[in-house]
């Protein structure tokens, strides 16, 4: 087993089935990884269903999916406690 690793990233976006974010380095796709938003306690697992494309101005952008398809975000939560007028 390889071993984990912390990387921050942006998040663009967000919708109950998963993430639109913003990485240091590219990801690879099909690639499974745990995120635990800011102030969040519980993490959640994710497979990398978009990962943009070498050389462009998405290169580091990555579309997730919740690996569990029951899993999903609160969003009505989330907005509540962060304050954002919209996801």
């Amino acid at each position: 087993m390889g071993r984990g690793y912390f990387l921050q990233a942006e998040v663009i976006s967000l919708d109950t089935h998963g993430a639109r974010v913003h990485w240091r380095y590219p990801v690879k796709l099909g690639q499974n990884m745990e995120i635990q938003l800011i102030n969040e306690n519980v993490t959640k697992l994710f497979r990398v269903i978009r990962s943009g494309e070498s050389g462009s101005p998405e290169e580091k952008h990555a579309g997730l999916e919740f690996v569990d398809a029951k899993e999903s975000w609160n969003l009505i939560e989330l907005v509540a406690k962060w304050g954002f007028e919209n996801l």
